[in-house]
C-alpha cells in the first residue's frame, strides 16, 4: 500500500533529473505539492511543465553548494508553501572526468565534495530549525551512492 502525501509539502534537491525526477514523479502521485530545486534551469522548467499535469509542482533555482541559494531556496518555501514535510536532499554530482580517483583534478574533488557533502548539511542545517519548529511531524531524506556520494 503506498503511503499517503496529500497535502504535504515536499521539498527535492536535484529534482530535474535521475533520481530525484523519479521522486518528484513518485511524490506528485501520492498527492504531494513539491517544489523542485536544481540547479540547471533547462532541466527544471522542463521537469515542472512535464510533472505539472500530475499535481501542484514549482521549481526553484537552487545551487546546494552556494549556502545563499540554498537559504533562498528555504525562504521561498516558507514563504510560499508556509511549511515543509518532506525535505529531500537528493542533489548529487560524479568528477567531471571520471575513470580513477587518483586521476582526478583537485577541482574534480572540489565539486564532489561541494555538492555531495557541504551541500547536504547546507540542506539539512538551513531547513531542520524550520522544520522542529513547526508543529507537526517531518521527514529528511538523504540520497547518497555507493561510494558515499565523495569518489569520482
Amino acid at each position: 500500500m503506498a503511503v499517503d502525501y496529500a497535502g504535504k509539502v515536499a521539498v527535492v534537491t536535484g529534482g530535474a533529473g535521475g533520481i530525484g525526477r523519479g521522486l518528484v514523479h513518485a511524490l506528485l502521485a501520492r498527492g504531494a505539492r513539491v517544489v523542485v530545486a536544481d540547479v540547471e534551469e533547462g532541466a527544471l522548467s522542463t521537469t515542472v511543465d512535464e510533472l505539472g499535469t500530475l499535481g501542484p509542482v514549482r521549481g526553484v533555482r537552487t545551487d546546494v553548494a552556494d549556502p545563499p541559494s540554498v537559504l533562498s531556496l528555504a525562504d521561498d518555501v516558507y514563504a510560499t508553501e508556509g511549511r515543509c514535510d518532506l525535505l529531500f536532499a537528493n542533489a548529487g554530482v560524479t568528477s567531471g572526468g571520471g575513470g580513477l580517483p587518483w586521476e582526478q583534478e583537485i577541482n574534480d574533488w572540489r565539486w564532489c565534495f561541494s555538492v555531495n557533502v557541504f551541500g547536504v548539511a547546507q540542506t539539512v542545517l538551513t531547513f531542520l530549525p524550520r522544520m522542529l519548529e513547526a508543529d507537526g511531524t517531518g521527514e529528511i531524506i538523504a540520497t547518497s551512492s555507493g561510494d558515499g556520494g565523495v569518489a569520482p
